[in-house]
């Protein structure tokens, strides 16, 4: 006795699904995208140092382009916010439209002051590394709901 099997392929619906996974995994990834510069954030935002609260408060998020194009982008709208999260080199601060400094707790005005080198905060760049498995799992998540879409329509 022999036994015969025969495996057939609907090769219209596959040859369908195929044409669509990349539009299916561009929208999906445009999702994952948004996603994940939430988790940045929040992760940058966590770590960045609290005085008033304005400079955590600043963190935005956007992404631009589209399917496969995509960048996302977590800024801060504060201008100080490069010299907290990189820290500066010591410099000197002089007056530009008087003749002396002069500020509240200050003794006397002053012709200029040598402010020492601060320690930046490198929060973005710990943030984004405390959230990059989250990030990852994030754009698998979106790959696997593309396909196994794509999989339901043959």
């Amino acid at each position: 006795m022999t036994l015969t099997l025969k495996i057939d392929i609907d090769s219209i619906g596959v040859t369908a699904a195929l044409d669509a996974l990349p539009l299916l995994v561009g929208a999906e990834m445009a999702l994952a995208m948004e996603e994940s510069v939430h988790i940045a954030q929040g992760a940058i935002a966590t770590l960045t140092p609290v005085r008033t609260g304005k400079l955590a408060a600043a963190w935005d998020t956007s992404v631009r382009g589209f399917g496969m194009d995509l960048k996302g982008f977590v800024t801060n709208r504060t201008f100080y916010a490069k010299w907290v999260d990189l820290g500066t080199e010591a410099h000197d601060i002089n007056p530009r439209r008087k003749k002396a400094l002069f500020w509240i707790g200050a003794t006397h005005p002053v012709r200029g002051v040598r402010h020492p080198k601060t320690r930046g905060a490198h929060m973005a760049e710990r943030g984004l590394n405390i959230a990059e498995p989250s990030i990852i799992e994030a754009f698998r998540r979106a790959v696997k709901r593309a396909v196994d879409f794509a999989l339901r329509l043959t």
